[in-house]
């Protein structure tokens, strides 16, 4: 029983870490995402501006 607990939890705490790992890499994911969205639209808002920006 003591072993087969032991087991359980160093399987849980490794499969925990795996979603952890999961879990950041989204968030990094959705984060240049988002960086690459507000580039496109600062990149589109310059545009219009022509002859009356200036």
């Amino acid at each position: 029983m003591d072993r087969a607990y032991r087991d359980d939890q160093r399987e849980l705490l490794r499969v925990h870490n795996e979603l952890k790992k999961a879990e950041r890499k989204i968030t990094r994911l959705e984060g240049e995402e988002r960086d690459e969205e507000g580039q496109e639209r600062r990149q589109r808002r310059g545009q219009g501006r022509g002859k009356r920006g200036k």
